[in-house]
């Protein structure tokens, strides 16, 4: 990635989203809509998101049982950047925030979160 000169090389975190490509559908959490279901809100910098592709098989956690099982079926977990060119303080409350916004599966929401961020 090439930065401009005044571009502030600290805000270099994102937060992104992992989707379920066998559920597709028109899914709006306030002023976002995804076109399928999501089932994890990370942030991180680099490649971050990357990491989860080799940690599902070592892991045990509802996140990484749902990877495997979308994986398994002969499916790829969609991935999208929710935000970007974050500071980490910024990334950790946008995190947060769509966690809230989506929700928990122990709160109703099809997120595997374990944590609020």
């Amino acid at each position: 990635m090439i930065r401009r000169f005044n571009e502030n090389l600290d805000n270099i975190y994102f937060v992104y989203c992992f989707l379920d490509p066998r559920k597709p559908g028109n899914y709006k959490f306030g002023d976002i809509t995804l076109d399928h279901e999501p089932i994890y809100i990370g942030k991180g910098k680099g490649n971050r998101h990357q990491n989860h592709y080799k940690l599902y098989k070592t892991r045990n956690t509802r996140f990484y049982s749902k990877i495997q099982s979308i994986i398994e079926k002969g499916y790829e977990p969609k991935f999208i950047i929710l935000s970007d060119n974050l500071s980490e303080k910024e990334s950790f409350l946008q995190e947060c925030h769509f966690i809230e916004l989506i929700g928990k599966i122990e709160n109703g929401g099809p997120l595997t979160n374990l944590t609020d961020g």
